[in-house]
């Protein structure tokens, strides 16, 4: 299988070539589940945000929730919002 090498966070990665189209490939990555890959990308992005620039850090989606976990210092909050664009329910109200 043909793959499209990557180098991110300084780790490697072999990702295969996936076919979306007749004429459009895309190597495929997928952070969640990569323990270390998530680990590495979150000290990262913490390098690049002073320790106090930010109260909330708000993600798009529940995959993501990891890398936004690690990135949180152990000196803050732990609360994760997550943003969903979904229609507002009986019980997302009550949530709210």
């Amino acid at each position: 299988m043909p793959v499209y090498p990557m180098d991110i966070a300084g780790l490697h990665r072999e990702l295969p070539i996936c076919k979306v189209t007749d004429d459009l490939y895309i190597g495929a990555f997928i952070c969640f589940g990569d323990a270390e890959l998530t680990v590495a990308c979150a000290r990262e992005m913490l390098k690049l945000m002073p320790q106090d620039s930010y109260d909330y850090l708000l993600t798009a989606e529940a995959k993501s929730i990891p890398m936004i976990r690690r990135s949180i210092p152990p000196w803050r909050f732990f609360c994760i919002p997550v943003s969903r664009s979904c229609s507002i329910t009986d019980w997302r109200i009550s949530c709210i």
